[in-house]
């Protein structure tokens, strides 16, 4: 189970952040070392950059502004999701065909204490546990002697420091979306690579365009619903078509959510616990050719809806790679390893099949340092990254 310190998570932080932004090209990251996922079993840099500000030369801009949020609808209550978590799930027993339910066999019973009576039923449940967390840290440098020759004014000098304030809550903006991120992406690479495999649960990955093609009689491929002639009509087929399988997840059912063995639970998510992420180019699409609109005033009814720029990378926003935690049919919690998922249009999931609980933020200030002239101040964060597999969750890729 992750729980990784700020040293080990700085790496990983740092290449989701980097392919995110578009600095690098989309490639493999271990997201599953940022993420705890429910089990059965108990689980177990200097930054100067603020030393090489130059003197004052002319009047000063301050070029920042706040960053706007993506995932909000993934942030849990820190007081009820603390350091370690126990789910407890009742199993619902199915009437047995045994001599119980016979009547005339119980009638005839001697004893007419026991008549009609029928042996008392115990109540199973499924225990899921987490526990851990990641450690994130920050740190920033204020030096004396370059802010004082820096700026011209008490006004620039206030503005440099409301300046730098936006800046760290930036930083820490992005930490935050890159542990969504990993999430995210570790459910679509374990819904798709793993439970919607051979033998396992395939309702966890829809594939829309075979569905479709096997509803029209069609062989058309991915490039060929791209052509004006097939796009608005399969725009209006798929949207219909996420619309069914949100109401088919309000029924109870053991088929879209992993079952440890011996303990199946029925789910069912209502429609005020769903959970939509779909792909904006999707969404746009939708929009343009008057497909039905997905806009979060259109869906009064919905948790949490939000339009995904891309998943992992700018540079391909369809695909992930990566590893990924998935829970075992015994209940343990296993790695698939490396993999990759393509086409990847929505996520449709419960709302307690994941979210982040920040569960200890803090900052202090170092001592100043007399001889060079300047203070440091850290951020710390442990934020977790809890995925229950029990709950339901539906991955839409357009293959």
């Amino acid at each position: 189970m992750a729980r990784l310190s700020y040293q080990q998570i700085a790496p990983i932080l740092t290449e989701a952040y980097a392919q995110a932004t578009g600095r690098k090209a989309i490639g493999t990251i271990p997201w599953a070392n940022m993420v705890q996922v429910f089990g059965t079993a108990l689980p177990t840099n200097q930054d100067n950059l603020y030393g090489v500000l130059e003197g004052v030369l002319a009047k000063t801009l301050f070029a920042v502004r706040p960053i706007s949020e993506p995932f909000l609808g993934l942030e849990w209550d820190e007081q009820k999701y603390g350091d370690y978590l126990r789910k407890l799930t009742p199993i619902t027993t199915e009437p047995l065909d045994n001599e119980e339910w016979n009547i005339a066999a119980e009638a005839a019973k001697e004893n007419p204490n026991f008549a009609c009576c029928s042996a008392p039923v115990p109540q199973d449940f499924l225990a899921t546990r987490v526990s851990g967390g990641n450690t994130f840290a920050r740190k920033w440098t204020i030096f004396r002697n370059q802010v004082n020759s820096a700026f011209n004014s008490q006004s620039e000098v206030a503005e440099f420091f409301s300046m730098l304030a936006t800046e760290r809550a930036n930083r820490m903006k992005l930490d935050r979306i890159s542990v969504k991120r990993s999430l995210i992406n570790n459910a679509i690479l374990g819904a798709v690579t793993y439970y919607a495999g051979e033998n396992v649960n395939p309702r966890m990955n829809f594939k829309a365009l075979t569905a479709y093609n096997a509803d029209t009689g069609l062989s058309l491929t991915k490039e060929d619903i791209m052509q004006p002639s097939n796009f608005r009509e399969f725009l209006i087929w798929l949207k219909a078509s996420i619309d069914t399988l949100r109401k088919m997840m309000r029924d109870a059912s053991v088929i879209f959510h992993a079952n440890v063995t011996g303990k199946a639970v029925d789910r069912h998510t209502p429609a005020g616990f769903e959970r939509l992420y779909i792909l904006t180019k999707y969404a746009t699409y939708f929009r343009a050719n008057e497909a039905g609109l997905y806009n979060p005033d259109r869906l009064p009814n919905i948790g949490d809806y939000e339009e995904v720029n891309y998943w992992q990378s700018p540079d391909d926003p369809e695909t992930v790679q990566g590893q990924a935690n998935i829970l075992y049919g015994d209940g343990s919690v296993v790695n698939i390893g490396d993999s990759t998922v393509r086409n990847v249009i929505a996520l449709l999931t419960d709302r307690d099949f994941m979210g982040t609980a920040n569960i200890d933020t803090w900052t202090a200030p170092e001592p100043y340092n007399a001889r060079f002239g300047f203070q440091n101040t850290w951020y710390h964060n442990t934020y977790r990254s809890l995925l229950d597999w029990t709950e339901n969750c539906l991955i839409v890729t357009l293959d």
